[in-house]
């Protein structure tokens, strides 16, 4: 009777010392009664301090004091290893140890039954909200570099050639609109965006006079315009841009029949983003004035993408197109 007794005390203290999370027992009042290794790890204490009674909110930050004592012990949260996303913003709150560290725990609270005492389970994601926060320092770093280098490469172009700077801006605008239209996930979309604002970046190396010629291009000249889209896949594909911005700026004069160029690709063989591209880029280019020829009207756009429809412009984007255009 008596190895029956101790069994389940040694059991229970054995758990109590080797578990990875910190274990504190306080009273009501939040006087520390009992606290694991972890625990002592956990709020700085040294063997110096160990006779020493403590206050468990003594070392929450204030304003999350006040936040922990509104909350009902009982419904704190889930059991700290089944916690999710809303469970850590719900239960993570802030604690100074007795060195002055700022430490971030995520907390489980209960009450042990029959009595008023209470057992607190902490994990310290201190490492991990330091992680969280250096990723997303990183994140925002790569994402202002990126807008840098778009930036300097919308410059260069528009050094070169103000009207395809202004181009690759609205059609940029207009296919972020069909894409959301067509319902597409936000990633996707700012890939979209960063490629249409650089689609025709390889009109940089075509001279200003073939590009603004007020008369019909010569075939040979117009052999030297289509290259500006395997010009333009070169420039950008050694940036590492998180979408295939280098393919659909060489795939953005394909046609789904084959009709396209430079590689007489079809429907199935091209991105969905090259392919919304391609309806951007052509509608702008007929409501845009050019030297060689006046803007035309909306409906003749509307008219030229309906005929064009499943011939040469994928028919979702073409209907996607018309919703925004009518």
């Amino acid at each position: 009777m008596e190895q029956c007794l101790i069994r389940p005390e040694i059991l229970y203290q054995t758990i109590f010392e080797t578990t990875s999370f910190a274990i504190l027992i306080i009273e009501k009042d939040g006087t520390i009664l009992a606290k694991n290794n972890v625990a002592k790890g956990l709020l700085g204490l040294t063997e110096a301090d160990m006779d020493i009674t403590y206050n468990w909110l003594d070392f929450i930050i204030e304003k999350d004091r006040a936040r922990l004592l509104q909350n009902n012990i009982t419904s704190l949260g889930t059991i700290a290893s089944k916690y999710n996303n809303k469970d850590i913003d719900k239960n993570t709150f802030n604690l100074i140890d007795k060195k002055g560290n700022l430490r971030v725990i995520h907390l489980n609270l209960a009450v042990v039954p029959g009595t008023q005492d209470i057992v607190i389970s902490a994990l310290d994601i201190t490492q991990i909200k330091q992680s969280e926060q250096n990723l997303k320092e990183s994140y925002d770093k790569l994402h202002r570099l990126l807008g840098s280098t778009i930036s300097a490469l919308c410059g260069a172009i528009k050094q070169k050639d103000s009207y395809t700077a202004e181009h690759q801006k609205k059609v940029a605008s207009l296919a972020c609109a069909i894409a959301k239209e067509m319902h597409l996930p936000e990633e996707q979309i700012e890939g979209i965006k960063v490629a249409g604002m650089l689609h025709d970046i390889g009109k940089i190396s075509i001279p200003s006079g073939i590009l603004n010629k007020p008369g019909k291009l010569s075939e040979n000249e117009f052999s030297l315009v289509k290259e500006h889209v395997q010009i333009g896949n070169e420039i950008v594909k050694p940036i590492d841009f998180p979408w295939p911005v280098a393919t659909i700026i060489l795939q953005h004069h394909e046609r789904i029949n084959g009709s396209g160029y430079p590689n007489g690709l079809t429907g199935e063989d091209l991105l969905i983003e090259s392919k919304i591209i391609a309806v951007a880029d052509t509608i702008d280019a007929m409501l845009s004035h050019r030297p060689y020829r006046p803007a035309k009207d909306i409906n003749e756009a509307v008219m030229e993408i309906t005929r064009q429809k499943d011939i040469l412009y994928d028919g979702n984007v073409v209907n996607a197109s018309l919703k925004l255009l009518m």
